[in-house]
């Protein structure tokens, strides 16, 4: 009695080199019928008892003129009523040849239908909000960084001004608006907002990078049906 998918498959390998048996999608079969099996919430050994004795499958893909010896026989005849759950539960739940040559057809119309929706989807994505929202964020981006220049560099001309006076250029406005004082104060106020500003500046880069790379994974795996390595 096998307890483990492990032990099974290892069991039914060796079944299958005793009667010079070497495909080996035989065994990714019943590899996937553990899958199966343990997804419908059997345990290994239940799938084991179902699947019932290596040596009965392995006579199944004998080839012909193949015959067992006796301590084989006797297997077969004590192994009759698990050969009887194995080939239910084969049929009901695993017979993948039949499964594959019914539904091939449908199954790739139904992979037709869904790519052409997925271009539909991505075309209507683009027209409806990508062709906008990109060039708006974009430019959000580009006023995000001109403001932060400008408070890195009306500070500088404020305390230029306040400090040379009337020989600096604009600096009778700034002189006529604010004391020295506040006008320290309020350079200031601007250039810590700039450094506030710059502290995410990269991010917000970064993130419309992203953003525009996951875009392009989108596009790129919709329209060429391959998975997207960037």
């Amino acid at each position: 009695m096998y307890t483990s998918k492990a032990q099974f498959l290892e069991a039914l390998r060796s079944e299958l080199l005793k009667r010079n048996i070497t495909d080996s999608e035989i065994l990714e079969d019943f590899e996937q019928h553990f899958n199966i099996g343990l997804s419908e919430g059997l345990t290994e050994a239940q799938v084991c008892e179902k699947l019932g004795a290596p040596a009965e499958i392995a006579n199944q893909y004998a080839p012909d003129g193949y015959t067992e010896d006796v301590s084989n026989a006797t297997n077969q005849t004590a192994n009759n009523s698990t050969q009887t759950q194995q080939t239910g539960f084969a049929e009901n739940n695993y017979n993948y040849n039949n499964a594959n040559t019914n539904t091939s057809a449908p199954q790739n119309n139904t992979n037709d239908n869904m790519d052409i929706a997925k271009i539909i989807g991505v075309v209507c994505l683009d027209v409806l909000v990508l062709i906008w929202a990109i060039p708006t964020l974009f430019s959000l981006l580009i006023s995000y960084w001109a403001v932060m220049i400008s408070f890195f560099v009306t500070p500088v001309v404020m305390i230029i001004g306040i400090i040379f006076g009337s020989q600096f250029v604009g600096s009778a406005i700034i002189v006529s608006m604010l004391t020295p004082a506040a006008g320290i104060f309020a350079a200031l106020i601007l250039f810590g907002i700039a450094l506030i500003m710059s502290a995410f500046c990269i991010d917000i880069w970064k993130a419309f990078g992203k953003l525009m790379q996951a875009i392009g994974r989108l596009h790129y795996e919709v329209f060429t049906g391959k998975k997207a390595t960037f």
